[in-house]
């Protein structure tokens, strides 16, 4: 090649939109176009004499040198795939490069194309692939196909391996098939085969095969036409083939299942109901009628107005919950009372939900409804328990803080009041005469407290010796007409014991505000209000706190 000719060619290279060079017999760059450069990361003319190898990656530049071979003996164009690092956008890219000789004696064209997206569209692929296979083999399903010409019917391994036929994709005939098929199934499993059963097509069945062992295993075959010719005829059908020996079974175990519920429930007393959607018509069991305190009608459709036995309280909760169910088909549990004849209480929990028919639609809403009145009552008893102080049988410090919160709350409505009140020299009897003459005490005032206080007040022992009274709906004025009583039932008359105990008692007052950023804010308002009471004395009510503290006598 003259010179002109190859500053054409260097020209068409430069050009051209693939990467391209041309090397000499040993591999080193005579000429590199800027497509190639820029997968390299090099400067054109920085690469320039040298070797195209010092760019791969030290296990292909063998593959490089051989490739050159080849084209220097005029063997078949070969061609190798090459990993780039150095692209501008700093990303592996994979070219694939093509070596022939060039029209210079010892001189080569290497171009290339980049097949990145190639090969990791052909990776994805795979691993669809695998994952496919990985998700058959998981379910255990294998697939089938038939060709309707001939009347083969083509298993793949894991459908032949199902049915222990072998391990290894298996040919049959249809004939071959209904051998397989146990004989109550077989013109179903035939119409499946011959496309009979796919005219919509779609395919989809459950029947018996018997397994190479002699066990009858359910199989599950769903599929569709594949093939069709001009006049829409199936021509061969394809799909999957699915081992559900394990439902079948576990379907036949609900069922016996059911039965045992059936008599479960009966013993254990659980009422069930079922109204028709279309008709609103409601059927109760034995158990119902029972619950509801009514006279059994048998299984005839039930006539009364059951909600009429539902406490008025409860009843539109109740309908409402009913009609979410109905209009949403999600299931729900519903807790209420009803009213019985002598006019007792019954707390019931109804389980309910609704059952579709074949086409997916809402047609009957299905309950059970269980006495849980001990329950309901047992709980009561040991929230009651928990909210009560064992001694004296007023309310703990638990149960006063739950009210004191709920006073919070509607503290901008109206104000309420707290009382805080601790016995004067406790600790004094207790070491003098003992603890029980302490438990004495402690009974005494939570009497007096009990006799003297409104009956819409909340007494609480809150501590040691330490009680509070929540009055609600009430002024700090007003409270302390009622704290001056206390006060003086307290020292009126000596406790009894041997010998009498005098007492007294200090008192804390104040009022919740509209601006407490916590219900525990007039709680510490009123202990600052006591301790003053206490540093001024004792035996008396200190009214607010700090500067606004007022002591009365």
């Amino acid at each position: 090649m003259n010179p002109e000719q190859a500053r054409y060619q260097a020209e068409l290279l430069d050009c051209a939109p693939w990467p391209a060079a041309v090397l000499d017999a040993d591999g080193c760059i005579l000429h590199l176009n800027g497509a190639l450069a820029l997968h390299l990361g090099v400067p054109p003319d920085s690469a320039l004499g040298q070797p195209l190898a010092t760019y791969l990656d030290e296990e292909q530049r063998p593959r490089l040198l051989e490739m050159i071979r080849c084209a220097s003996e005029n063997e078949p164009a070969t061609s190798m795939d090459i990993r780039t690092h150095r692209a501008v956008d700093g990303r592996e890219r994979r070219l694939r490069l093509l070596c022939r000789p060039s029209r210079t004696p010892g001189e080569f064209l290497v171009h290339g194309r980049d097949v990145t997206e190639d090969l990791r569209r052909h990776l994805r692929r795979e691993q669809i692939l695998e994952r496919m296979s990985d998700a058959l083999d998981a379910a255990m399903t294998g697939l089938w196909e038939v060709d309707l010409g001939n009347g083969e019917v083509r298993l793949d391994s894991r459908a032949s391996t199902l049915l222990g036929l072998a391990t290894a994709p298996r040919s049959m005939t249809i004939g071959d098939w209904r051998e397989l098929v146990h004989p109550d199934d077989e013109d179903q499993a035939t119409a499946v085969f011959t496309g009979d059963d796919a005219r919509e097509r779609s395919i989809s069945v459950e029947v018996r095969a018997r397994h190479r062992d002699g066990r009858w295993l359910w199989i599950s075959l769903s599929g569709r036409i594949v093939d069709a010719d001009a006049d829409d005829r199936a021509r061969r059908l394809a799909g999957t083939l699915r081992d559900v020996t394990g439902r079948r079974s576990a379907q036949d175990e609900a069922r016996r299942l059911g039965r045992r519920l059936e008599l479960a429930t009966r013993a254990a007393g659980i009422g069930a109901f079922e109204m028709t959607l279309a008709n609103r018509k409601l059927q109760w069991d034995e158990r119902m009628f029972s619950l509801f305190d009514l006279p059994s009608r048998g299984n005839q459709p039930l006539q009364i107005r059951w909600r009429d036995r539902l406490v008025d309280e409860d009843r539109e909760r109740v309908l409402q919950d009913l009609r979410h169910v109905l209009r949403t088909g999600e299931s729900a549990e519903i807790t209420y009372r009803i009213a019985l004849s002598d006019q007792a209480i019954r707390w019931i929990r109804a389980s309910v939900t609704c059952s579709l028919d074949a086409a997916g639609r809402r047609e009957s809403l299905l309950g059970v409804c269980l006495d849980v009145t001990r329950e309901k009552e047992d709980a009561a008893n040991l929230r009651r328990l928990a909210l009560t102080d064992p001694l004296t049988g007023l309310h703990n410090r638990r149960a006063f803080a739950e009210a004191l919160e709920r006073a919070h709350q509607r503290r901008t409505r109206a104000p309420s009041a707290l009382l805080c009140l601790d016995v004067d020299h406790f600790k004094r009897i207790n070491d003098t005469w003992g603890h029980p003459a302490g438990d004495v005490v402690l009974i005494e005032i939570a009497t007096r407290l009990r006799a003297t206080a409104r009956s819409s007040d909340l007494i609480a022992r809150i501590g040691g010796e330490e009680f509070a009274i929540l009055m609600d709906d009430t002024t700090a004025s007003t409270a302390h007409a009622v704290a001056q009583r206390i006060a003086d039932a307290i020292r009126s008359t000596p406790v009894a014991h041997q010998p009498p105990l005098q007492i007294t008692a200090s008192m804390g007052l104040v009022e919740t505000h509209p601006d407490d950023v916590d219900a525990d804010a007039p709680l510490r308002r009123v202990d600052r209000a006591l301790y003053t009471s206490k540093q001024n004395g004792r035996d008396r009510i200190v009214i607010g706190d700090e500067g606004e503290a007022r002591v009365e006598h």
